[in-house]
């Protein structure tokens, strides 16, 4: 019995590289196929600016426009879907994720059925259960194309910083995979053989509810920092210096674990009280903490829920 992307009866790929498209190629798509071209596989690039498709030519990279990826010959294992999705009035604008579904039902067309299914990789940010509300486009815009015998939708978040993206996607901290396909997980663990110690899965949900979480938590933090410094600024308050201190001696920060636990609201002699001092000092100094306000509501509504 020969096994090698995925389960038996299945089409036989080197045990080293897998044949990979990235659709959209800007920072994400970029840093995410580089990284596996690094690897060893197979990656080529698509996206409709032609000017990024020229810089990645010029590097060696294979690159076409979108609209040649539907009669693309070559067939490919993953589909990695890195295009953007700003805000819009609704929420995320997915138009252009939506529409490479749709590129990738054309292409899938043209070399299904009979062959092993295409994971799709969601690496864009959506909103939660985009997983499920993508899987039924593409069941409903192409009939004929199967779940599982053509293609299988995973979550497949990135955490990449702007300023150092390629460096992130080759030293992840974490991989992250959305799904409860027995096939996607071993072709992911065969792509990601080197990084097995890191490689998480979930399902889509939950990867879809972390990568939220993710940069939820770390504006959060930016903000609660940023509320702290405006007061301490025009308090002539050295933030370097108590920020700093703070890294090292608040447990929120040395404790990975710390609040993340569900063990209810805050409580004890401390958190309530100075919560509630500084508040009431800073507004008579006349300075606003809606951060802070915001932390004590929610830290009232929960003791509520605890006690109902």
């Amino acid at each position: 019995m020969n096994i090698a992307w995925g389960l038996p009866k299945l089409r036989i790929h080197s045990a080293k590289s897998a044949k990979i498209a990235i659709i959209g190629s800007g920072i994400v798509g970029e840093a995410t196929g580089q990284s596996l071209f690094k690897e060893g596989h197979d990656v080529t690039f698509f996206d409709t600016n032609k000017d990024v498709l020229d810089v990645l030519h010029k590097d060696g990279y294979s690159a076409y426009v979108m609209s040649e990826f539907a009669n693309h010959s070559k067939y490919f294992d993953f589909a990695f879907i890195c295009t953007p999705t700003p805000f819009s009035n609704t929420g995320w604008d997915m138009s252009s994720v939506k529409n490479s579904i749709s590129e990738i039902g054309k292409y899938l067309r043209q070399h299904a059925p009979n062959k092993t299914p295409l994971v799709i990789a969601i690496r864009s940010t959506v909103p939660i259960g985009a997983n499920s509300e993508l899987q039924q486009l593409m069941e409903l815009e192409f009939s004929d194309l199967l779940a599982e015998r053509d293609f299988i939708i995973c979550s497949h978040p990135e955490y990449l910083r702007a300023h150092l993206a390629h460096l992130d996607a080759c030293e992840p901290r974490a991989i992250i995979v959305g799904t409860l396909s027995r096939f996607a997980r071993l072709a992911f663990k065969k792509l990601y053989t080197k990084q097995k110690n890191i490689l998480h899965f979930l399902t889509p949900k939950e990867a879809e509810a972390h990568k939220l979480t993710h940069n939820l938590f770390n504006a959060a933090k930016i903000s609660f920092f940023n509320e702290q410094r405006i007061i301490y600024d025009s308090e002539k308050i050295d933030t370097d210096i108590v920020f700093a201190l703070v890294a090292e001696t608040s447990e929120a920060i040395w404790n990975p674990m710390y609040g993340i636990r569900n063990m209810g609201p805050y409580g004890g002699a401390c958190l309530p009280k100075d919560m509630e001092g500084f508040v009431a000092w800073a507004s008579r100094r006349g300075y606003i903490t809606p951060i802070l306000k915001s932390v004590h509501k929610i830290n009232k509504l929960m003791n509520q829920k605890t006690r109902i």
